[in-house]
C-alpha cells in the first residue's frame, strides 16, 4: 500500500486499530509487579527522578 492509499483509509479503521492496541496493552499497564511496587516505593520516598535512576540502573545490570 502506498502513502496515498494509506491516507485514504477511513478514520474508523484508525480508531479500530487504536482500540485494539489499547485492549491488548491494558492488562499490562494494570498488572502489579514486584518491580512496579519497588519503583513506587522509591518514588514515594525519594521522588520521581530517583525512581527513574533506580530503574535505569536495573536495566543496565
Amino acid at each position: 500500500m502506498d502513502r496515498g492509499e494509506h491516507r485514504a483509509a477511513p478514520p474508523s479503521q484508525d480508531r479500530a486499530a487504536i482500540n485494539l492496541g489499547l485492549d491488548v496493552l491494558a492488562p499490562l499497564y494494570a498488572a502489579e509487579t514486584e518491580v512496579g511496587r519497588e519503583f513506587d516505593a522509591v518514588r514515594a520516598k525519594d521522588g520521581r527522578k530517583a525512581a527513574l535512576a533506580w530503574r535505569k540502573q536495573q536495566m543496565e545490570e
